[in-house]
């Protein structure tokens, strides 16, 4: 995820641990991205808006190599935890360029729930084109243009009224 739009802080710690239940991450877009991805074993995955390793921890169990980045070091110090050592995870903005990933070196990229975070989409999936091996797949999901802000409000509201 960008830096600028990363969820930081208290609200990185609330995204992370109602990531784990919540009926639209837990039950209806991570069980239809890794279906979608499907058998990943030996596979080099790309995780881009990893957060808390939700996606990535499936794709480990399923015997892919993982590779995540976020721009939210509180997320990613999340995913870390769930993670341990078995992937590697990166601070990353995803509005820069990954000029640290060369070109055709990954089978797949998961790209849930983060797309609509980023303002120059274009550049974003065009690197996404370059890193991928020919014959790679490329998984995006998206929220509903409100979801977001219902959450985020929700919670900010949460914290105010204590």
């Amino acid at each position: 995820m960008p830096a600028e739009t990363a969820y930081h802080d208290e609200l990185g710690d609330y995204f992370a641990k109602n990531a784990d239940t919540s009926p639209y991450n837990a039950h209806t877009d991570r069980p239809a991205m890794l279906a979608l991805a499907g058998d990943v074993a030996g596979l080099k995955v790309l995780d881009v808006g990893c957060g808390a390793g939700h996606y990535a921890a499936e794709l480990l169990a399923g015997g892919a190599e993982v590779v995540g980045i976020d721009g939210s070091a509180t997320l990613l110090s999340h995913a870390r935890e769930r993670l341990g050592d078995r992937a590697e995870l990166r601070m990353h903005d995803a509005e820069k360029p990954l000029d640290f990933i060369d070109d055709a070196s990954f089978d797949g990229v998961m790209c849930a729930l983060t797309l609509h975070h980023i303002a120059d989409r274009p550049r974003l999936l065009g690197e996404l084109r370059r890193v991928l091996r020919p014959g790679g797949w490329l998984l995006v999901s998206t929220t509903h243009p409100t979801a977001d802000w219902r959450e985020i409000r929700w919670f900010v509201l949460r914290r105010r009224l204590g």
